[in-house]
């Protein structure tokens, strides 16, 4: 008898298992089939529009890192950076656009030297790289490093933009004249400590105290931690965007 009742209570269980997951699927499918149906009638071309016009997001950590920043250099403007950053970057692309070194501004000796070797690359090979309709969409602070000697700090963009190459005959080989592409650009400032009145030790700066000698090991120290004497900031050269790199 107990095990009549038992395959009796097995089976109902069965039943209502049974009744619950054909709930859960109709449930799932209801869901399901009208996302179905819409990406069958979806226009390729219409995705394609909104690709171009649609920014890529940026890691955005100025929150996080701007503080600090003005903390260790209070009198860092990031406006005035962050435009000073969008348009060298806008200066860069319509340099390597005329083959012409002289367009590229607010740029370090470095980032000269990188762009130069875009703009001779695409020489020596005979062909011409274009940038057009330029946008700069957002430009975020993405990372905040010190280290011995220097302090960088990154930014990135998202950017849009007509990118094509052409070849001597003026045929385009590569991109496009009419669709625009987002991408990312991630932007390095650079603050060089002066090597004249610094010591660059294993992992920090060392500046010593005009009135007891004691090392002064932090960015941004105003005063001795040993004595209190002022102590003048030897933070004495300014930012220089320092590298542009694309960010896929």
């Amino acid at each position: 008898m107990s095990a009549l009742v038992l395959l009796i209570a097995t089976g109902v269980v069965l039943i209502v298992a049974s009744v619950m997951i054909l709930k859960v699927v109709r449930k799932v499918k209801s869901v399901v089939d009208p996302l179905v149906q819409i990406s069958k009638h979806i226009d390729p071309e219409q995705m394609e529009r909104e690709m171009e016009i649609t920014p890529k997001s940026v890691s955005s950590m100025t929150s996080i890192y701007l503080p600090r920043i003005q903390s260790d250099f209070p009198e860092f403007s990031y406006g005035e950076f962050k435009v000073k950053a969008e348009n060298m970057m806008k200066s860069a692309f319509n340099a390597v656009s005329a083959s012409d070194i002289t367009m590229l501004v607010n740029a370090s000796k470095d980032l000269r030297s990188q762009i130069n070797s875009v703009i001779e690359g695409n020489v020596n090979a005979g062909r011409k790289e274009r940038f057009a309709e330029i946008d700069i969409h957002r430009t975020e602070i993405k990372n905040y490093t010190k280290s011995a000697g220097n302090c960088v700090i990154t930014l990135q963009s998202a950017v849009g933009y007509l990118h094509y190459i052409t070849d001597t005959s003026g045929n385009v080989i590569k991109g496009s004249t009419e669709h625009k592409f987002q991408t990312r650009y991630d932007i390095e400032l650079m603050y060089v400590q002066d090597v004249e009145q610094t010591e660059v030790g294993g992992s920090f700066i060392s500046n010593n105290c005009p009135n007891c000698g004691a090392p002064i090991k932090m960015l941004g120290t105003k005063s001795c931690p040993y004595c209190g004497s002022g102590v003048e900031e030897i933070n004495v050269r300014a930012w220089s965007i320092n590298k542009l790199s694309e960010v896929r």
